[in-house]
Parts: structure tokens; C-alpha cells; sequence
């Protein structure tokens, strides 16, 4: 393991020896029906999955996302910063931030990081991250070079992707030597984080109940008759983009609007709406009902080990903030839930992770769950999404943990507001606006660390953490930052 990405277990969670066999025999079937799922040796014998120690890649791209966006419009590019260790790499698309670079630097106790700006190749095209970095000669060249003078280089994405798989090829020949992956295999993580298949998986791990109710639609006529249907039974129904991230590929149905219109009319108003999405988004399609009343929105972030190391490992129970028709993810704080539900949750997030260790997967993983009911001793637990990357709520609980016990130990806010508006500022001036609040290590208790510097500089977003030792602490130092950022 890596210091900077240390792995620390807070929810003790259980698994018999049959269950486990049970989980096993699943995987098998599905390896069996999905060939290939966990390979990785089109990349060759010297690309392997893992995290160790030396220097590592940090690479963060969202663009093979559907609704994403390109890298050049993504704000959170300097977040896997917060995962680096000394002379460790970090590839961005756009202008270094040296205030925000030094501001991370003197927080985490590391020197020398390295960044690497991989411009797209020409205007007009789009490439990804990873293939940046492969296609553009210097680039590669410098990135083997460190990795040879080190013996070795692991790359850390925030999302495994083919592309990145390949640059870790193309990086074992320029070096000669291992690269490894901290990720799933390519296929296996593209479909972890596909949500017909992870549906599928939680109802053969847990049965049917710890879903909701949802169909899939691989064309406009199925999905008009699944609406219908759906509709007539519930108050609320939400289409999905199954490889989409967070609520952009979320569309929210009120019931009462659809049950009463003919099939051929519904077909019409569907398709009216799914453009919306714009042209990327393609069938088959979820469509899934809208649990009401919500208790609790838990994501359970969780640690997979490979299989001969240990069992995965639940490093945290966090509550979503989410706002909006759409559900849109705005941050969390820990979660404080019952005792037993907290220990349920752990439970069956291990039971499916357990799953996805026996097909072969590897690194940062987190599942969204919804506690539906009007109280804690009637409601269902339903498991609705799962995050196989790093994410809003990982990577800055992992850097929490880095810095250290009294930080870790204390309650944290986490405010991830992509659309905030306020005045552009250069991170020279958020520090100074937050000068009075800023967490200082070793000399304060309580305050507010900007975690990237992209929303401030746009006037378009608001990326920070605050740390308290009580919630509601946490939550005012929060809400008064944003006021000020919200101020001319």
C-alpha cells in the first residue's frame, strides 16, 4: 500500500464462510457468461493490478463518462492532488494553479509534484486523458523516464478505463518494466459502474426487495409501456443513463402526468424529453421508481483488496446531501444512523463487495443506498448505484485520514457545488476571503480546507471541507463560507 492512500476500516462488517462460498459460485457464473470480464492480458505480462509503493500517475478524466463533458470543462482536475505523495505525477488538462500546488503541498507534507499539462492535440478534438499522455511523445517519454529511474510506476485514476490500461502498456514498453494499475480491469469497471448490471448483481446477492422496483427499455416503445405501467402503481419514477455519473443522466417523471396517455402518445413526450441528454445518450435504458418518504441516502465507501490480501473493508457510512428535482449530489457528512442499520449497511455493502473481489476487482469502490420508509423500524433498505472510482466523497475522506487521527476522528462536511455562482477569484484571494477559517494542522481543531481550485477561479462552482468536532459546527462553518463566497 501507499501512505498517501491509506486504508483506515471504521465499520466492522461480517460475512460467514458460506456466504462467501455462495458469492464464489455467483461470481463463477458470471465469469462464465461474461468471458474476458476480468482480463487484462491484452496489456501485456508487465501490466498488473495494483497499488505500491514509488512514484505514482494521478490521473483524473470524467470524459468517457456519458454527459460528462470534455477534460477542459471539468473543475475537479486538481482533486486527485489531494492522493499525491513527493514526486508523485498529476496530469491536468488546463493552467497550473502554483498558490493551490504549494497551499496542498504544505498540508500533505509532500514536495516536488510533478504536473504534467496534456493538451488536447488539435481544435476540435476530444481525446481522453490517458491517450493524451500516450499519443503525445514528450509526455510518455517523461513519465517512463521517472518510472525507469524509480524501477517501477503505478498509475492511479479515478476511473479505470481502457485508455488508461493501454497508457500503462505503452508506458511497461517505453520503461521496460511493471506498471500497475490501483483499479478493476477495464471491462469489469465499465460495468460495475453500468446500473442495469450492478441491479442485477444486487438482486442475486441480496434478492429482489433490496432494489427498487425497475425495468430496462432498449427501445422507445419498451420504455414507453414500462412508464405506463410503472406509473399506474407509483407516484414517482426516474429514467436513468445506466453509464452515466451522479443525476446527469437522471430524468425525473411525475406519475400522474403519464398514466392517462395512450402508448403512441407517451412514445412521443418520452423521446420529446430524453433530449434533454443531448445526442450522446443511446438505449437500453432504467427506469426505476422514485423511493418516497427517504429516511437516510447512505453511500458506504468501501476498500477491495485483492482476494489473497483480505476481505474488503468499509472505511465509512456517509450521508449525501443531494438537492434538486434530479437528486444532484451537493456533498455529505458522516452518517449517523441506528446502530443496527449501521451495522446492516455494512453488512450487505461487504456482501457485494465480496462479489465484485471474486470477480476480480480491485481498488476504491462505493455503493449508494436509499433507507425508504416513515421510520427506522419499518423501512427498506435499497442498494441503487455503485461508484467503482474515486469520487466526491472518497478522496476527500482519504485525505482526511491522511491528515491524521484528530482530523479523521472529527465530523466533516463536504460541499461539492458544481453550479454555485459567485464572483471569479484566484485561489490567492480564497485564501485570504477564508483566511480566518482555514484549517492550520497541528495548530487548530476546526476550519476549512479548499479542496480544487477550478469552480473559484470560474465563478462557477465551490469545492471545500470543513472539520469540526460537531456536525452542526461543521455544517455553520459551511454555510458561512458560501455566504462569503456568495458576497461581491
Amino acid at each position: 500500500m501507499r501512505a498517501a492512500i491509506p486504508v483506515v476500516p471504521r465499520i466492522e462488517a461480517h460475512i460467514s464462510a458460506a456466504e462467501r462460498a455462495r458469492l464464489k459460485a455467483l461470481a463463477g457464473e458470471c465469469l462464465a457468461a461474461e468471458r474476458g470480464l476480468s482480463s487484462i492480458a491484452h496489456f501485456g505480462p508487465r501490466v498488473r493490478c495494483g497499488l505500491e509503493s514509488g512514484p505514482a500517475l494521478l490521473i483524473e478524466d470524467r470524459s468517457e463518462i456519458v454527459l460528462a463533458g470534455t477534460p477542459e470543462q471539468w473543475q475537479l482536475e486538481y482533486r486527485l492532488a489531494l492522493l499525491a505523495d513527493s514526486r508523485d505525477m498529476l496530469v491536468i488538462s488546463g493552467k497550473r494553479c502554483l498558490e493551490f500546488e504549494s497551499y496542498i503541498s504544505r498540508l500533505l507534507g509532500i514536495s516536488n509534484l510533478d504536473v504534467i499539462i496534456a493538451k488536447r492535440a488539435g481544435a476540435g478534438r476530444v481525446s481522453p486523458m490517458p491517450r493524451r499522455c500516450a499519443d503525445q511523445e514528450q509526455i510518455l517519454r517523461h513519465i517512463a523516464a521517472v518510472a525507469r529511474a524509480a524501477g517501477r510506476l503505478t498509475i492511479v485514476p479515478d476511473n479505470a478505463t481502457g485508455h488508461v490500461w493501454n497508457l500503462a502498456h505503452a508506458i511497461s514498453r517505453a520503461a521496460g518494466l511493471r506498471v500497475f494499475v490501483a483499479a478493476a480491469p477495464p471491462r469489469l469497471s465499465r460495468q460495475v459502474n453500468n446500473k442495469l448490471w450492478f441491479a442485477d448483481r444486487v438482486k442475486d446477492v441480496l434478492g429482489e426487495e433490496a432494489h427498487p422496483p425497475s425495468r430496462s427499455a432498449f427501445g422507445p416503445a419498451v420504455l414507453a409501456a414500462h412508464v405506463q405501467r410503472l406509473s399506474r402503481e407509483y407516484e414517482r419514477l426516474i429514467i436513468k443513463l445506466p453509464d452515466s455519473a451522479g443525476s446527469a443522466g437522471n430524468l425525473v417523471l411525475a406519475s400522474e402526468d403519464y398514466r392517462h396517455v395512450s402508448l403512441p402518445a407517451l412514445r412521443q413526450r418520452l423521446m420529446q424529453l430524453l433530449r434533454l441528454f443531448g445526442p450522446n445518450w443511446r438505449f437500453p435504458l432504467k427506469i426505476e421508481v422514485w423511493d418516497s418518504p427517504v429516511l437516510s441516502s447512505p453511500s458506504v465507501q468501501i476498500w477491495i483488496p485483492h482476494r489473497k490480501v483480505g476481505a474488503p473493508v468499509v472505511e465509512g457510512a456517509f450521508e449525501q446531501v443531494v438537492e434538486g428535482e434530479k437528486g444532484e449530489f451537493v456533498g455529505a457528512t458522516r452518517a449517523h444512523l441506528p446502530a443496527l442499520w449501521r451495522r446492516r449497511l455494512a453488512d450487505e455493502a461487504v456482501c457485494l463487495a465480496a462479489l465484485l473481489q471474486e470477480l476480480g476487482y480491485f481498488g476504491r469502490c462505493s455503493f449508494d443506498a436509499v433507507i425508504t420508509g416513515d421510520n427506522f423500524d419499518t423501512a427498506q433498505l435499497h442498494w441503487i448505484e455503485c461508484n467503482g472510482r474515486w469520487g466526491g466523497v472518497s478522496v476527500p475522506m482519504t485525505f482526511a485520514n491522511r491528515l491524521g487521527a484528530a482530523v479523521s476522528e472529527s465530523e466533516i462536511v463536504i460541499v461539492q457545488r458544481t453550479t454555485f455562482e459567485a464572483p471569479p477569484r484566484s485561489f490567492r484571494d480564497v485564501l485570504s476571503l477564508f483566511s480566518d477559517l482555514l484549517f492550520e494542522p497541528g495548530r487548530s481543531t476546526e476550519g476549512l480546507i479548499p479542496l480544487t481550485p477550478g469552480g473559484f477561479a470560474r465563478g462557477a462552482g465551490a469545492h471545500f471541507m470543513t472539520i469540526a468536532k460537531s456536525l452542526e459546527r461543521a455544517k455553520d462553518l459551511a454555510r458561512r463560507a458560501l455566504q462569503r463566497l456568495a458576497g461581491a
